[in-house]
């Protein structure tokens, strides 16, 4: 064979390696392309999934939260009214004792019983001055500046925990408040 047939040989062997390389490589960038489009398919189905949930959860909080701000509201009127009774109790306590101070024997006896009712009268009003504190505060959660800031759209386990606190500060002032008045009814 002289050189040139072995030059055309060479360049066919050049030739037949560089198609099968590209044939090859087009292979590889194609399995490439349909394996991304596979993980994008996923992906997009689990965002959608995510944006399901994410909506159904939002659905799900709106009936609750609106709810228990109803019933919180509710038993806030009513620790209201009892408060009211109490004050009315007390201040007619107060206006019996103003008149029997007059009519009280000088017996050491009865000035004890005096100081016990003027003492028991004192506790009742602190009692009753801290259930109205308690009263105020939930009246003050219960304010169109408080609103605001509950049904601003926030995050979902921001909102969540701040949900969480604003009941739990709610009921903890509700029981305190009915704490004081219980108190205060045993008092009287």
């Amino acid at each position: 064979m002289t050189i040139e047939a072995w030059n055309i040989v060479l360049n066919a062997v050049v030739v037949v390696v560089l198609v099968a390389y590209g044939l090859w490589l087009k292979n590889i960038v194609t399995q490439q392309l349909k394996s991304k489009d596979t993980a994008i398919g996923a992906l997009e189905a689990v965002i959608k999934i995510k944006d399901a949930e994410i909506s159904a959860l939002m659905a799900d909080t709106a009936p609750a939260i609106t709810k228990a701000y109803a019933v919180m509201k509710e038993h806030a009127n009513q620790m209201t009214v009892e408060v009211d009774v109490l004050t009315r109790r007390a201040n007619e306590l107060t206006e019996e004792l103003q008149q029997s101070q007059g009519h009280v024997s000088k017996l050491a006896s009865e000035k004890a019983s005096e100081m016990a009712r003027q003492h028991s009268i004192a506790e009742v009003n602190v009692l009753l001055s801290e259930a109205r504190a308690f009263l105020r505060a939930s009246d003050l959660m219960d304010g169109p500046e408080f609103r605001e800031i509950v049904e601003k759209p926030v995050d979902f386990d921001s909102e969540h925990k701040f949900r969480e606190l604003y009941e739990h500060v709610y009921v903890r002032m509700m029981d305190e408040a009915s704490a004081r008045i219980a108190q205060a009814k045993k008092k009287i």
